[in-house]
């Protein structure tokens, strides 16, 4: 994705509660930022941020069909594909279980504003229907049981991966099929492929905006860089979701 587009076209943000080998991405970038398990003011960052956007999204399309498709079709103005890569939900839902309806939420009316999820789980019967119904994408490799490739991803009768390593079974547009999936590299090249990929590609994009933070000392220089004009002054930042307040000089004269 990120060797085909560029940061105008996608932007990623990370949520890894796995093994935190996907930190490797932070540089490229398309990547906005990567949250690790024990983060917790950036994942209610990210998640707040997504909800910001979804409404910015929503106002902005109203007025061009409605949806992110037909915004890029009727409009002159671009505006990537936000995606968000959560790896380990279980985890997530253990650790962060505060956030499981918001999380259901946001994955429900994100897709058609240009703001997809991509998830993954250890075991399908781990995820609850309110999150997999959102889903209409589904990928499942060795099950132990048979039967789940029909009840999870409404697989034909019969229709099983056979038992090589990468083999499974792909749910999409309403039909299942048996896939194969494939390293980029030598398993121990890899890391080393994907620094040298995005190392070449560094250079052709701008960086994705790192998900908001409250930095733990506010100054001047902390605020500057949001200054563009007098009708978007920062004056301080909102300590409940990270976002700059700004103040218009134009419309509010003192």
């Amino acid at each position: 994705i990120c060797i085909f587009h560029t940061s105008a076209e996608i932007s990623l943000y990370i949520m890894d509660f796995g093994a935190e080998v996907l930190k490797i991405f932070s540089s490229i970038p398309q990547v906005g930022d990567v949250v690790l398990l024990e983060e917790n003011n950036k994942v209610r960052s990210l998640l707040l941020m997504i909800e910001r956007e979804i409404n910015r999204r929503k106002e902005l399309f109203s007025k061009h069909g409605g949806s992110y498709i037909s915004y890029i079709k009727n409009s002159d103005e671009k505006m990537p594909l936000m995606m968000i890569i959560l790896n380990g939900y279980e985890t997530f839902i253990e650790s962060h279980g505060d956030y499981d309806d918001f999380f259901a939420h946001l994955v429900r009316e994100s897709s058609k504003y240009g703001i997809v999820f991509v998830m993954t789980a250890i075991s399908p019967s781990s995820v609850k229907t309110k999150i997999s119904q959102s889903f209409p994408n589904k990928i499942a490799t060795q099950l132990s049981d048979n039967f789940d490739y029909k009840f999870y991803l409404d697989a034909p009768e019969g229709l099983t991966p056979s038992k090589y390593f990468g083999r499974g079974i792909i749910s999409m547009d309403g039909s299942a099929y048996e896939m194969q999936s494939c390293l980029i590299a030598q398993k121990n090249l890899i890391n080393q492929c994907i620094i040298t990929t995005f190392e070449k590609y560094a250079k052709t994009a701008s960086k994705t905006p790192p998900i908001p933070v409250i930095p733990k000392v506010i100054t001047s220089d902390t605020l500057s860089s949001y200054i563009d004009s007098i009708k978007n002054v920062p004056i301080g930042i909102n300590i409940y979701d990270a976002s700059v307040n700004k103040f218009d000089f134009t419309a509010n004269k003192i």
